[in-house]
């Protein structure tokens, strides 16, 4: 009788450890599960290791002033006139952008003069949520656009 409870001990503190490999099972239907544990009904294609995060380096890390100083020594630089070519056309797709919703909206607001019609609420309703989605992305180009300037 103490066997058992014995065996149990020894085995138990191990259990979580081979619980946490993760395989690869496949039933006879060809579904194919990942699971820590075992599939019932199905076999096992593979197991994978365990993912070890990477040891910490023994020299300390660099914070606040210096981190960020290396920080920018390493971003990648571009030329003014590149930033400029990216800038300009960054700001003709804002207007562009700007142009087609002011144009969708002046769109919306017939459609909601035409559904504010007696029997035409839920239209109503959802041509002024229309509407309103225009007026916010307006809002929304033209703060993008004034940051640009």
């Amino acid at each position: 009788m103490k066997h058992p409870v014995i065996l149990a001990i020894t085995i138990l503190p191990s259990a979580p450890c081979a619980a946490q490999q993760i395989c690869l099972w496949e039933d006879p239907q060809g579904n194919k599960t990942y699971a820590s544990v075992v599939v019932k009904g199905a076999r096992k294609v593979r197991c994978f290791e365990q993912y070890a995060p990477p040891a910490r380096s023994a020299t300390p890390a660099t914070t606040g002033p210096q981190r960020r100083a290396a920080e920018e020594a390493n971003f990648p630089r571009v030329d003014s006139g590149t930033q400029k070519r990216r800038d300009d056309e960054r700001r003709r797709i804002l207007e562009t952008e700007l142009a087609e919703e002011r144009a969708a909206l002046e769109k919306a607001k017939l459609s909601l003069g035409r559904a504010d019609d007696p029997g035409g609420d839920r239209r109503s309703s959802d041509a002024r949520e229309v509407v309103s989605n225009h007026e916010r992305n307006i809002t929304a180009i033209e703060k993008e656009i004034a940051r640009l300037r």
